[in-house]
Parts: C-alpha cells; structure tokens; sequence
C-alpha cells in the first residue's frame, strides 16, 4: 500500500492470491477482497462500512485511515542510471511453487527461476499429466 504502511504479514498475499483464485473459479460467488489495517480505527471502520453499503465497483481494496486504496498497474521509471545488471528480479529460495507450471508460460517461468539459481521447483496444474511435458 506504500512505504509508510510496509506489509505486516506478507505471509497473508498468499491468502490474497488463494481469493483471487476462488474468485476466478465461482465468479458467481464472488464478492471481492479487502485489505484492513492491523488495528481497524473508528476512520476504517467508517470506510469499510460506506465500501459494503456503497460498493464502487472496486473489487480488490485495502481499508485504512487515510482512505480506501485499489489496485492500479502503473508504467516503470525507465529513466534510472542503474544498469540494468545491477536489478536482480528473483531471489528464489527455498521451494518455489509454480502454478499453472506445465504450460506454456509456467515452462517459461521455471526455466527463467532455474537460471536464477531456484534450487527446487515445484510445479502444478489442473490439467495434471494431460499437458505435453508434464511428469
């Protein structure tokens, strides 16, 4: 949400993204995430009230005092004098879980993590061993 408001819990993205997904699969239930701050103040509540009487048509918020936030994808600073070597996209450590990993993209994306140096992939799909490649 911004520099002055750091994720607490980044461990709870995962939560996020398991929504999205639930989301995607039974549209018809879906009702939308919301993001609220880790002590909900009298301004928040009052916010997150007006969101559930008023919906905005926003359907991914965060809730805090200085107001409702949403997400916008927004054009990268290409004017830096960093080189471009000096970024490092991915730190994988660990296991690294890929979704969707016996398809086209999700191939792409393992081998990109592989050559990174992800020492463990772990990679899923719905379609299990139905996709050219899978094992």
């Amino acid at each position: 949400t911004g520099p002055a408001d750091p994720p607490r819990h980044p461990e709870q993205a995962q939560l996020w993204g398991l929504g999205r997904v639930v989301g995607a699969e039974y549209p018809q239930r879906w009702g939308g995430l919301v993001d609220l701050p880790d002590t909900l103040d009298e301004r928040a509540l009052d916010l997150l009230t007006a969101l559930l009487a008023a919906p905005d048509g926003e359907d991914e918020v965060a809730v805090r005092a200085t107001g409702t936030l949403a997400r916008r994808l927004v054009r990268a600073d290409t004017n830096t004098t960093a080189p471009a070597s000096e970024y490092v996209l991915a730190r994988p450590h660990g296991t690294v879980l890929i979704t969707g990993g016996t398809c086209t993209l999700g191939a792409h994306v393992a081998r990109w993590l592989a050559r990174s140096g992800a020492g463990h992939l772990l990679l899923t799909s719905r379609s299990a061993l139905a996709d050219q490649g899978a094992a």
